[in-house]
């Protein structure tokens, strides 16, 4: 018996009939694995049909649906503790893009290889990003800011790997305590290392020239010594 949910409709299409159904129920006894992520499906006899679109994921603050969630964890061993979108603190933050830059790679490499889950929506980097945090927070805050911490900035990713940090940790490598640390401090951070490092590699060629200059005023004294009289 069809329920508030189920939708059957009978139309006349010009001399056949058409049994149009929305389904929005499963039989929750079947694997998970063979539930498909799409939350609608509609079925026309004798018509085709494309389901209708699901929302994107920009248009849902949650991500991507627990069934497509929870295929992720399966294929890629991902913890559900990093999923969580409350903010936690900047190493909850660093925990869930080290998470999403290890996913993003393995399947990466399942697509290069053409060994992509049939069971899985078709491979798209942001629907990855997703399973972890909103892309706009993503592609703001966690990639330009970690990617540059990971690549040039060893003393931050171990600060954001302690455990339990203590003040002398804190201070050591942020240069003033705080409670507790934003991507706003961490950005000014950076752009003080960086401009730090510039600096830096300023004064090093600086002396080098200098070096040069004396060696080579060294070796015209010597030319000039050597000469004949």
């Amino acid at each position: 018996k069809p329920t508030d949910e189920d939708f059957v409709e009978w139309t006349k299409n010009v001399d056949k009939n058409v049994l149009h159904l929305l389904c929005t129920t499963f039989d929750p006894s079947q694997p998970i694995r063979s539930i498909t992520p799409v939350g609608l499906s509609r079925l026309s006899i004798g018509v085709q049909e494309d389901a209708s679109p699901s929302p994107s994921p920009s248009e849902d603050p949650s991500g991507p649906s627990d069934i497509v969630k929870t295929l992720f964890m399966q294929e890629f061993s991902i913890s559900e503790s990093v999923m969580a979108r409350k903010w936690r603190g900047l190493r909850f933050a660093w925990t869930k893009y080290l998470a999403c830059k290890k996913t993003l790679h393995a399947a990466k490499n399942l697509v290069d290889s053409g060994s992509w889950p049939v069971s899985l929506p078709h491979y798209s980097e942001h629907l990855i990003v997703e399973l972890f945090i909103g892309k706009t927070t993503w592609y703001a805050n966690y990639a330009p800011l970690f990617d540059k911490v990971n690549e040039n900035h060893p003393e931050m990713a171990e600060w954001l790997e302690l455990i339990d940090a203590s003040q002398e940790d804190d201070k050591r490598v942020w240069g003033f305590l705080k409670q507790a640390y934003s991507f706003l401090e961490l950005s000014d951070w950076i752009k003080c290392r960086e401009k730090e490092k510039q600096q830096e590699k300023e004064e090093r060629e600086r002396k080098e020239k200098e070096k040069e200059k004396k060696r080579d005023g060294r070796d015209k004294i010597s030319s000039r010594r050597q000469r004949p009289f």
